[in-house]
């Protein structure tokens, strides 16, 4: 999420410009967002909700692409390949999923984001009001659904 230093809400979908970095952290980046809102949207309920990161786990994603040398693709596969042993296993990765779902140290914990069962620090596009505010209607405005 701390790639984007600013969201353009008007080619949210890349549409004028994709960039594969800049889509997935605008992904994770969206999460945050969402998650903050929807925080402020049951404050006063017994309803947490919380996102995180669950690090860089060993998964078999980006292994079906096929890699050239355009835009540095095969160079971005070999750096991932060299850096899988330093991945965490899938128990590792699910490690702070769980820990939300099941710990009572954080049942009334909300609006947070987590890393190593631990509250981190987000960026500052991910901290603004706003930005949450937008990326809300953007969600209510493609699903349909209003809350």
């Amino acid at each position: 999420h701390s790639l984007i230093k600013q969201i353009n809400f008007e080619d949210i979908h890349f549409k004028n410009s994709f960039n594969g970095y800049k889509a997935y952290g605008l992904s994770k980046l969206a999460n945050i967002l969402f998650t903050k809102e929807l925080s402020l949207k049951l404050s006063g309920s017994n309803i947490s909700v919380n996102c995180l990161h669950p690090g860089f786990v060993s998964t078999g994603i980006g292994s079906q692409n096929s890699y050239t040398l355009t835009n540095f693709a095969f160079l971005r596969a070999l750096a991932l390949k060299l850096a899988r042993p330093f991945a965490k296993n899938s128990q590792q990765g699910a490690s702070t999923s769980i820990f939300l779902c099941s710990s009572e140290e954080v049942n009334k914990v909300s609006g947070e984001y987590f890393v190593d069962c631990k509250i981190k620090n987000v960026s500052k596009t991910a901290e603004s009001k706003e930005n949450s505010r937008l990326m809300w209607e953007i969600s209510e405005n493609l699903t349909g659904i209003k809350i």
